[in-house]
């Protein structure tokens, strides 16, 4: 059953669809770029600090991984691909962006204490 939705999930994502497995969101920039985001579990902004959210974009860019590795067909999708982590605030179903993580560089896009 994982696996069909899974291959469903590519098909879609092909074709420029986003698709949400489990607590990932997973949608296509371009031809080669893939972008996987993950919402904070903090209820209030204010209670982010840059190291809390550098631990959740590890557990976004792990189960993204554990994923991946449950198929060859997401290996084999993703092999010309480069990946785009998010970590996302979910305020009232409008994502904001906190920060965001390609090729292990990662670009703050709100202002978080330490």
């Amino acid at each position: 059953m994982l696996l069909e939705r899974i291959k469903g999930a590519i098909g879609l994502i092909r074709e420029g669809q986003p698709f949400k497995l489990g607590d990932l969101l997973i949608t296509r920039q371009d031809k080669n770029t893939l972008s996987v985001t993950g919402w904070t579990q903090h209820l209030y902004l204010n209670q982010l600090t840059r190291s809390n959210a550098a631990e959740e974009l590890v557990h976004i860019k792990q189960d993204f991984q554990k994923l991946v590795s449950s198929s060859s067909d997401w290996k084999d999708f993703l092999n010309d691909k480069t990946i785009q982590y998010n970590l996302d605030y979910d305020e009232f179903g409008k994502g904001i962006g906190i920060c965001n993580e390609i090729n292990g560089e990662i670009k703050w896009l709100i202002d978080l204490h330490p």
